[in-house]
């Protein structure tokens, strides 16, 4: 938890997430901290986040991942997007077709 938090070291702190996501997928409670992680000012860190909650079908978050939605980075919005389907948020839906129609196939 320490190393996904504070290690200076973007891809210590990736394998951090990734290890974090091995353990959730026994037990989904072990990803709360990935919720925090969420707000991080690295927007690799986020998107790395997002990925291993989708992966684990963590819905704790879901308010912050919609918000996501309107990232400028393209992989935050892709793994917001994903993350949100996996979970099933089903008051993502209109913000999904929002932001595909913002998008207007340019990607």
């Amino acid at each position: 938890k320490q190393v996904a938090q504070e290690d200076d070291n973007q891809l210590a702190r990736i394998h951090a997430i990734w290890g974090i996501g091995q353990q959730a997928g026994k037990d989904t409670g072990k990803a709360d901290l990935l919720v925090e992680l969420l707000n991080d000012d690295d927007l690799e860190i986020v998107a790395q986040s997002l990925k291993v909650l989708g992966d684990v079908r963590h819905s704790e978050g879901s308010d912050k991942m919609i918000s996501l939605l309107n990232s400028k980075n393209p992989r935050v919005q892709f793994f917001a997007a994903q993350a949100l389907g996996r979970i099933k948020a089903k008051d993502a839906v209109q913000p999904l077709l929002d932001m595909l129609a913002e998008n207007a196939d340019e990607d």
